[in-house]
């Protein structure tokens, strides 16, 4: 099967040989099995639902001498039929009743197999404020690149274009959820637990989490053996219960929310437009190369990365306006360029990583000692971890536009991100 970034093969390995497979035929055995698991609970939800149906049916027409109503024990048959919870059964009957009735297309592609359980309930979580009409035209915007989207991915497009079409939704969630504050104490298996705020109003639980997190990092850089976790999770505690020797963050904290960057001007919204229109066109360009691979070809991850290379050579002379004169020479980039392309990227550029940029390296895709310029056109923001892994033996990068990466694993499968992406 050719590498690409389209939705997954129907087929896939089910036999007991799989250690006889290469790692490519393993990934696709891989996504192969997730597309039939998304098929079977796709059945399981069309059933829970049609039952669903038939005994809110029967509700309508029931004695009023019965003790329990059709609409009610149909909690009861579905949890013991799955052996739930009957609050677990009521979420799956609620899921399924809604995802076929309420959004159609999202069951659909459930069905399908291009998207799996969690991206449904993703969407369907996502949409809960919407008006009738307006779901229709997210799921479509939405479904678009949901098959090669992460969940987080998935929430925030859903978040942002419910932003863009129906502000007053946003507002009605956020205090409709604010309403429902409120701190947990969840004991876990292992005798420790999760202290928890819920539903917080977002600033000021992002300000407080920038303060816990500068005092841990103060205390690091001041010799403190226990790792930043363990630092965040102590001083977490002690601010709480008033035991802290100091609450002084350091001299350069400030409060700004974690993962916000200042607004550069320079990378615009139609930056953003063009930038996804490279992306389109480089997915087409590939998805063709690789749709006229034979079954098993053995050098698709080269060609993937010539493609790739060519690709980036041919628009070398439209990027040019995103090259800063006299900076080839310096390793770092300036201040203010690091804060276009923290602006641009918004998070690590891997696929489905989720690192806010304050969290990340500016990284030259095309090393600095091998020539690579400190431009915006040759520097990404990735985290500690994915930083590493371009380093890899078997992984390789191209940036194909400004904030455009194409990612190659060592299987030849590829992923392409742009700013969109990372929202």
């Amino acid at each position: 099967m050719p590498a690409s970034e389209g939705p997954p093969p129907g087929g896939g390995f089910t036999g007991p040989d799989i250690g006889d497979l290469s790692d490519h035929e393993l990934i696709e055995a891989m996504i192969g099995a997730r597309r039939r698991a998304s098929q079977a609970q796709a059945a399981e939800l069309a059933a829970v639902a049609e039952l669903a149906r038939r005994r809110f049916a029967e509700a309508a027409e029931a004695d009023a001498v019965d003790a329990i109503s059709p609409r009610d024990y149909v909690h009861d048959e579905v949890a013991e039929a799955l052996t739930l919870t009957r609050w677990s059964a009521g979420d799956l009957i609620r899921f399924a009743t809604e995802l076929t009735e309420r959004l159609p297309a999202t069951f659909a592609a459930l069905a399908a197999g291009d998207i799996d359980y969690a991206k449904a309930r993703t969407l369907w979580h996502g949409t809960d404020q919407v008006g009738g009409g307006l779901i229709a035209r997210i799921e479509r915007a939405v479904l678009e690149r949901a098959s090669v989207q992460t969940t987080g991915q998935i929430r925030a497009k859903t978040r942002r274009l419910i932003r863009r079409w129906d502000s007053d939704a946003v507002a009605r969630r956020r205090a409709e959820a604010e309403r429902q504050r409120g701190v947990r104490l969840i004991e876990t298996d292992a005798g420790t637990t999760y202290l928890s705020g819920v539903d917080l109003p977002a600033e000021e639980a992002a300000a407080a989490y920038g303060r816990i997190n500068a005092i841990a990092a103060g205390l690091r850089r001041d010799g403190d053996a226990r790792t930043i976790e363990q630092l965040r999770a102590d001083v977490f505690l002690s601010l709480l219960r008033g035991t802290l020797t100091t609450t002084c963050p350091p001299a350069e904290f400030t409060d700004r929310p974690i993962g916000e960057s200042s607004t550069v001007p320079d990378w615009t919204d139609a930056d953003d437009r063009i930038a996804d229109a490279v992306a389109d066109l480089t997915r087409a360009e590939l998805t063709a190369l690789t749709g006229d691979l034979p079954e098993r070809h053995h050098n698709v991850r080269m060609l993937i990365a010539q493609a790739g290379e060519r690709i980036t050579a041919s628009l070398a002379g439209l990027k040019a306006r995103w090259c800063v004169p006299g900076h080839d020479g310096s390793y770092r980039p300036s201040a203010a360029m690091r804060r276009l392309i923290e602006h641009r990227d918004r998070r690590c550029c891997f696929p489905g990583c989720r690192r806010p940029v304050r969290s990340c390296d500016a990284d030259h895709s095309v090393p600095f000692h091998q020539g690579g310029p400190t431009c915006p056109c040759n520097v990404a923001m990735l985290c500690r971890r994915h930083h590493r892994l371009k380093q890899t033996r078997g992984w390789r990068i191209d940036h194909v536009w400004p904030g455009v990466v194409l990612w190659i694993g060592p299987t030849g499968h590829w992923r392409i991100t742009a700013p969109a992406d990372r929202e």
